[in-house]
């Protein structure tokens, strides 16, 4: 019953999506961006993997994914007799999963606009190849794009928003 409880709310909440102009966009953009790599898998799923999700499927994946060597257990609230959950933690089989390699270059420049009906609202994104989080640079461009474009303190934010007036929101991110 609680699987099914929770199947109907991830669908309801995906479907609620499609009201939002961000999340609209930013899946067009992620798919765009990361067809063919595991990066172009929105978390939540789609419609259609939600609906064909069953708890066996769901099962059967917790058995072969969790727990993976090197899992990190978080506890928050008052816990009556946590002693006791230790014990069955450190006896918990782990696995050594291995860890998918591939590459996701831009490989051309395009320009797509999505609309969705009954809107004016404008949204524009701009995606460009920055480095991984394995290149040395990784740590200045993090750091580039918190000043640049995160927060409502941000150089965007103040510049198109605050001074100018060109937008309600402005900003920018580096998933």
């Amino acid at each position: 019953d609680s699987f099914s409880v929770e199947k109907e709310a991830l669908l309801a909440a995906i479907e609620a999506k499609r009201d939002s102009a961000f999340a609209l966009g930013y899946e067009r953009f992620v798919e765009i961006t990361y067809g063919g790599t595991p990066y172009a898998n929105l978390p939540y799923g789609t419609e259609a993997t939600v609906r064909a999700l069953t708890a066996e499927d769901c099962s059967s994946w917790f058995k072969e994914n969790f727990f993976p060597e090197g899992s990190v257990f978080v506890f928050v609230g008052k816990f009556k007799e946590f002693e006791k959950v230790l014990p069955l933690l450190k006896e918990l089989p782990t696995r050594r999963l291995p860890l998918p390699t591939f590459s996701a270059p831009l490989r051309e420049v395009k320009r797509e606009e999505v609309f969705r009906k009954g809107s004016a609202q404008i949204l524009i994104m701009v995606g460009f190849e920055a480095p991984s989080v394995n290149d040395p640079e990784y740590p200045a461009y993090k750091l580039l794009n918190a000043l640049v474009g995160e927060g409502v303190g941000s150089l965007l934010f103040q510049e198109l928003r605050e001074k100018r007036g060109f937008a309600y929101a402005v900003g920018s991110i580096y998933p």
